[in-house]
């Protein structure tokens, strides 16, 4: 869930991210989006709150992030073979 925006993001086998409009506790099944890029099965979604992001992981090589405002593919980062089959991620805000 991202609350900025009042979406819930969720990861597919299909190799695909649905981004579904949350409004007073509901889920518009409707008004739904359809993200596409990873090559396999898409296990781990991540926030990215104080980047505007999420992140997503899977069975493929790619850690991919996504900006939030946009739903558009902001950049790939390929793991190059050591990062495929992931199932989940983390991410750790630096302290300041």
């Amino acid at each position: 869930y991202i609350p900025t925006r009042k979406i819930l993001v969720t990861a597919s086998l299909d190799r695909t991210i649905k981004v579904f409009e949350v409004a007073q506790r509901k889920i518009n099944t409707e008004n739904c989006t359809t993200l596409t890029g990873h090559k396999s099965f898409i296990y781990g979604l991540c926030y990215l709150p104080d980047k505007n992001k999420f992140a997503s992981v899977g069975q493929d090589p790619d850690i991919k992030i996504w900006d939030v405002d946009t739903l558009k593919l902001d950049f790939t980062i390929s793991t190059n073979g050591w990062g495929s089959d992931s199932y989940e991620m983390v991410y750790i805000e630096e302290e300041k």
